[in-house]
């Protein structure tokens, strides 16, 4: 299993890195920016992302007992920069509070903050090619390494990937909904690994308008 865990983890980098390269040999003669040569101002294209929405602890308990039940809210706040038509980072927080149900021993609500670091994918630029022309959804895929700090003491390290559908209102603005599943090792009982999900409704802004 973790023979197949790695192959698939080393499958998708592999994508992630490909993709933008393949990209640029189907476009022909359509106008578009090779992720490597793009040279903009590092002012340009800066945003944020605010929004909230509900985490939910992936465990046998909650599944049984109706994970309707385990949902609860969420929030988060990004700030990051579009690099080029292909890639973006973000960094931020998230938090909230989880049913840890099934989880943690003596099972109970707990509050939580996240600190965030992900690397984003365009897919759309990437697989279909950049053409100089804002498209009404961007679909990415993101992912990156986080620490999560309990309210009640302690921090914990984990990783998460998901995938965002962005809805463009302009140049500017979007409308952002995610879903992010999360790996966390628990460093109190290192004996397991906690998995979460987090699906969010956001929007963002883009300082000045996206330049590409």
């Amino acid at each position: 299993m973790d023979m197949v865990r790695r192959f698939c983890v080393a499958a998708c980098l592999c994508l992630l890195v490909l993709a933008p390269v393949s990209a640029q040999h189907r476009t022909g003669d359509v106008p578009f920016y090779p992720n490597f040569l793009y040279k903009g101002k590092w002012k340009e294209n800066i945003f944020v992302s605010a929004g909230g929405g509900a985490s939910l602890a992936l465990s046998s308990h909650n599944v049984r007992n109706g994970m309707g039940k385990a949902l609860e809210g969420c929030f988060f706040v990004y700030g990051g920069k579009h690099v080029n038509p292909f890639w973006a980072w973000r960094a931020g927080l998230s938090g909230g509070s989880v049913s840890e149900s099934g989880i943690s021993p003596g099972g109970r609500t707990a509050s939580y903050v996240n600190l965030h670091a992900d690397l984003m994918c365009n897919l759309v630029n990437a697989f279909g090619g950049y053409r100089l022309k804002r498209h009404l959804v961007d679909v990415y895929v993101l992912a990156g390494p986080y620490a999560n700090f309990p309210l009640a003491g302690g921090a914990n390290p984990g990783v998460s990937a998901g995938g965002l559908l962005r809805f463009n209102l302009g140049k500017s603005l979007s409308i952002d909904l995610e879903g992010r599943l999360s790996r966390q090792r628990n460093m109190i009982y290192f004996d397991y690994d906690r998995f979460y999900f987090n699906g969010t409704v956001g929007v963002s802004y883009v300082f000045g308008g996206k330049t590409f």
